[in-house]
């Protein structure tokens, strides 16, 4: 389970372990490098896994600089979030446009514009590992149908994108 909140405070973080997650969103739009330090070590000290979301270049650079200067988390993966915080509209066209600045090695996972089955395949025939997922769920009729089938969507595009076709429209 990812609690996936507005952290801005470490306490927040061993709030999240005593809940009972196995890991953290941080967003890195709304933590210093100060901060951003504190939470990492809190995560560290009980031992939860992390997701750096970024929604532009800049924080993928910033996220960048944390999985290559080693910290000592057993796993922290990099979001890319394709909501315009502006406007607030997603464009699944970031995802692709993104993808050139991720960290190498690192997971990546896709956030927001993941409406169905199909856009899940697109985004893992893109690279993507991982996808968080939550309104289309909240809107579907049968949430676990839809989960069921994203997740069949993303191993099928996975496994093609591995035997060396591409996936992605």
């Amino acid at each position: 389970m990812l609690r996936k909140d507005f952290l801005v405070d470490p306490y927040q973080v061993y709030e999240a372990r005593v809940a009972g997650a196995g890991g953290v969103l941080l967003i890195l739009r709304l933590l210093d490098e100060e901060t951003l330090d504190a939470m990492l070590d809190a995560a560290e000290q009980a031992d939860l896994f992390v997701v750096l979301e970024a929604f532009s270049k800049q924080e993928l650079a910033r996220a960048r600089h944390r999985v290559e200067s080693g910290n000592k988390l057993p796993c922290t993966l990099v979001g890319y979030n394709a909501r315009d915080l502006a406007s607030l509209e997603t464009d699944a066209t970031r995802f692709a446009q993104a993808l050139p600045h991720f960290p190498p090695g690192a997971a990546r996972v896709a956030e927001s514009a993941l409406t169905d089955a199909a856009s899940v395949s697109r985004v893992a025939g893109l690279g993507y590992e991982l996808a968080l997922v939550g309104t289309a769920l909240m809107k579907a009729v049968e949430p676990e149908r839809e989960l069921a089938a994203m997740i069949e969507a993303g191993r099928r595009a996975r496994s093609a994108r591995r035997d060396g076709t591409c996936a992605c429209a």
